[in-house]
């Protein structure tokens, strides 16, 4: 999801995912849009990625309840085990 003007994506993990580890070790990434399969669908772009504080994930928590409504809501009721953590890329 981005931040409305397109200059930041979030992207909502759990913190023992690989995509996490990876960025807390070397913060420059690549992204392309795909589907929900992972099929890449555009070009690769470069970024700078960085894991967010309290008050910047909570206001990602929003904008993905507002995005999603009841379904974001379900995933985080089964999944409430886990420790999620927000990334957020800056297209560079």
């Amino acid at each position: 999801m981005n931040n409305g003007d397109g200059s930041v994506l979030y992207v909502r993990t759990s913190d023992d995912t690989g995509k996490y580890k990876r960025v807390q070790n070397n913060p420059s990434v690549q992204i392309a849009p795909c589907d929900m399969r992972g099929s890449v669908k555009g070009n690769w772009v470069k970024g700078e990625a960085r894991i967010v504080g309290e008050e910047e994930k909570i206001k990602a928590f929003k904008m993905l309840e507002k995005k999603y409504g009841i379904m974001y809501k379900m995933t985080r009721m089964f999944r409430s085990g886990k420790n999620y953590v927000v990334i957020a890329i800056h297209i560079t």
